[in-house]
């Protein structure tokens, strides 16, 4: 047995991020791969080679010839893995499949401790690594004449230019009887193989220790060499019909978890039948959707519950952390009928609350998951629709069509697609839910017949939204002036209210604490507490109940404000003033967490004030408000983030509260809604209390 590190590694590839292969004929190569293509052809011998992956099924070129032989063969102490991002075969560069690669048990182990490690309490850890023997993978032994060693080599770095490297190993094969050891009707023999180690920059440890996400990706990934899906299920189907010849041949090994003998019907191992399994069952009963984020899991806001007991596969820390962009696997009920172009079920936006989460689609699904304590996903019970197979909450939509929602600290509004009808669920304690306070706190979701709606946003305790005429209304905690206190003929908490010159509110925002809205004539108006100066303008009092104009350019007609939204207590602004398509961002409230660092001071600041920084060069498409935090996306479509960081909510890699803005780090924004070959989708950005997501799709 062997493997290969980068201590031993001789020829080094030169890899292109951008295409997310080597380039330019280069490929990883061991040192004792190397050195034993070097002796064999100088002298004129036979190269082995071992196949585990589509060469068992798929030998082209070369290996197709009629001279080069095959036999069934097997790798003892090795480890079929489906753990290699494939952007030129299974996959692109968009939204990479995923194939399979070889790694020893040493090397999964180390992967396995590394990931565990973070996990708070080692009890969680897996211990039953040296209770599983030794693996075996099968697979089929090419021998290749020497004569035409050279051109299979070229053929082959070419097919395995995603990521792998030619390696040596030891094989176990069938043995003519003059051949054999002792009784064992076996011999063993060097085969050059292709493998991507761990340090291999398309290696995906999420994928390997994550059966539900590598299911997942294989469900739905296409590339130049076609479905994902069939790469797994011929080589699913290679293995189960070689039974025969693996009872015949090469008997060697012990049983693990990739050991035939882990279940009698079926030879091959058993992480491929399972995947198997989990990827049709996606495709027959669910949709799937791809996102990322950071911040807390607490209440599995992230989805990442499932990785945390698959091995901690997304290197949750602190129990339930993200610290930098994590894979996000959400899975719905499969939609009966589907448009060809799928445009129906692309996603349109995400929103996070304080602890859930929700993603919706262009035809009105709406699905909210996570917090679930004050019923603010719309529906009983704490816990989620599960799949006892796939060990995964699968997440209903809701049962109405939604054109857009806001998500609270624990309640969630949604305005009807079509009718423009509000409706509401959670924490009515203030009556945020239904304008009026009664015994009956949480609220399932709530019909609210108060007009037609345009716009709405949910505060910590508070609510409010645009009419079609409009007006703004508002429910829900005043104490702070943050709903209107104007005279109503309705029984309830419920005001309205519109500009004295009649014009027109277009979008509202809320804070904590204040409410900021946006008229036709592009102008910002603030009411509520002012104890940072998140209205954004000179007042005597630290609050005010009164809808007013805030200060500067913002609170003039034409001032090219295009949309508004609120943290807890700091507002942003995105300004287009017709300079080169770029949008400007103005920001003003509290910043002692840096949350507005960007503007160059660490006071609050009460007077709107432009951004001005050197990561602006790069144009800026959107921005958003957590909590105490602010999140950007730039140009080029990263994601920049800066303030308020205990949870990780940033997704820079640490919980340390950040100053300057920072690009996020972790996994790529990648999706199977951006499969066409433009260089820049759209990218859906959502920011909550204490967590960050984001998904991207076509434009």
């Amino acid at each position: 047995m062997s493997s290969s590190n980068n201590s031993n590694t001789k020829r080094k590839g030169i890899w292109c991020p951008e295409q997310q292969i080597y380039i330019d004929g280069s490929i990883e190569q061991s040192t004792k791969a190397q050195t034993h293509i070097e002796q064999i052809q100088s002298q004129k011998l036979p190269l082995y080679i071992f196949g585990y992956g589509s060469l068992c099924w798929r030998p082209d070129g070369v290996l197709a010839h009629p001279s080069v032989k095959s036999v069934f063969g097997k790798a003892i102490g090795f480890q079929r893995c489906w753990s290699q991002k494939s952007a030129d075969h299974r996959g692109n560069v968009h939204f990479p499949g995923l194939v399979c690669t070889l790694l020893s048990d040493e090397e999964v182990k180390a992967i396995e401790d590394e990931h565990a490690s973070l996990l708070l309490q080692d009890s969680t850890r897996s211990q039953d690594h040296d209770s599983k023997g030794v693996s075996m993978t099968e697979g089929l032994v090419y021998e290749v004449p020497a004569e035409l060693v050279t051109q299979c080599l070229e053929e082959l770095d070419f097919r395995e230019k995603g990521g792998y490297a030619r390696d040596l190993i030891d094989v176990v094969v069938a043995a003519n009887d003059d051949e054999s050891d002792s009784d064992s009707k076996t011999k063993t023999i060097q085969a050059m193989l292709y493998r991507g180690t761990a340090d291999n920059p398309a290696f995906s440890n999420r994928a390997l220790l994550d059966e539900i996400y590598a299911a997942s990706v294989m469900s739905v990934a296409v590339g130049p060499s076609g479905k994902n899906d069939v790469y797994l299920y011929s080589l699913h189907d290679f293995l189960s019909n070689a039974s025969d010849v693996s009872n015949e041949n090469a008997n060697g090994g012990t049983s693990s978890s990739s050991s035939s003998s882990n279940d009698d019907s079926y030879q091959g191992d058993s992480r491929t039948r399972r995947l198997t399994a989990f990827s049709k069952k996606i495709q027959h009963e669910h949709d799937v959707y791809f996102l990322y984020g950071s911040g807390s899991n607490q209440h599995n806001q992230l989805l990442l519950n499932h990785s945390v007991k698959s091995k901690n596969a997304a290197m949750i820390v602190n129990g339930d952390e993200a610290h930098d962009f994590k894979e996000i696997v959400l899975l719905v009920p499969k939609k009966v009928a589907v448009e060809k172009d799928n445009h129906d079920r692309k996603p349109k936006a995400l929103y996070a609350g304080g602890g859930h989460s929700a993603l919706l689609t262009n035809g009105g699904d709406f699905y909210l998951w996570g917090w679930n304590e004050a019923k603010q996903l719309a529906r009983d019970g704490e816990i989620e629709y599960f799949d006892n197979e796939l060990d995964h909450p699968i997440v209903p939509p809701l049962g109405i069509q939604v054109e857009c929602a806001s998500l609270g600290h624990n309640h969630t509004l949604v305005i009807e697609k079509e009718t423009g009808c509000l409706y509401a669920c959670g924490d009515n304690n203030r009556g945020q839910v239904t304008g009026i306070t009664t015994g009956d706190q949480y609220h399932t979701l709530t019909k609210l017949d108060l007009g037609e709606f345009v716009s709405v946003s949910a505060g910590l305790f508070h609510s409010a939204a645009i009419t079609k005429d409009g007006e703004l209304c508002t429910f829900g905690c005043g104490r702070f002036g943050q709903t209107l206190q104007t005279p109503s003929h309705h029984d309830s908490n419920v005001r309205y209210w519109k500009p004295s010159d009649g014009s027109k509110l277009v979008k509202v925002a809320c804070g904590r604490r204040h409410t900021v809205v946006l008229d036709e004539f592009r102008r910002v108006y603030t009411m509520g507490d002012n104890k940072y100066n998140q209205l954004g303008r000179a007042i005597p009092s630290k609050r005010d109940s009164d809808m007013k104009l805030v200060d500067g350019i913002l609170g003039q007609k034409g001032s090219g404000c295009v949309d508004i939204d609120c943290g807890w207590s700091h507002t942003i602004a995105m300004v287009d003033r017709k300079k080169n398509g770029n949008l400007d961002i103005f920001g003003w409230g509290r910043n002692d967490k840096h949350q507005l660092t960007f503007i160059g001071t660490t006071e609050c600041i009460s007077t709107p004030c432009c951004i001005e920084d050197d990561f602006v060069k790069d144009g800026i498409k959107s921005a958003f408000c957590g909590s105490e935090f602010v999140t950007i996306l730039n140009g080029r479509n990263e994601i920049i983030s800066c303030g308020w960081n205990e949870h990780g909510n940033l997704g820079v890699g640490h919980s340390s509260d950040v100053s300057e803005p920072t690009v996020t780090t972790g996994a790529r924004i990648c999706s199977h809604f951006h499969l066409n070959q433009r260089e820049v989708g759209k990218v859906l950005l959502a920011t909550g209390g204490g967590h960050t997501i984001a998904t991207i799709t076509n434009i």
